[in-house]
């Protein structure tokens, strides 16, 4: 979409008389989608280091002592 949005702005630039409030749209779209595209690529690597930090996470998941009801979760995180 990124490139999509590129073609389209260079497009509108190209225009005989060119349409300034089109071009400004056309580059507020090509930038939200930059932004998304970082976003995401942002998550995936937050995806992979958390992945990696549990990866031998053990839940014990039980109800407690007392009989009353609950979740009880034990994990260790180890930072770099």
């Amino acid at each position: 979409m990124v490139f999509k949005s590129d073609a389209r702005l260079s497009a509108a630039k190209e225009e005989l008389p060119p349409n300034e409030e089109r071009i400004s749209n056309r580059t507020g779209q090509r930038e939200n989608w930059i932004v998304l595209a970082g976003f995401f690529a942002f998550l995936s690597g937050l995806d992979a280091w958390v992945s990696t930090q549990f990866w031998d996470f053990e839940p014990s998941i039980g109800p407690p002592a007392d009989g009353s009801v609950g979740i009880a979760l034990g994990f260790k995180v180890d930072f770099p």
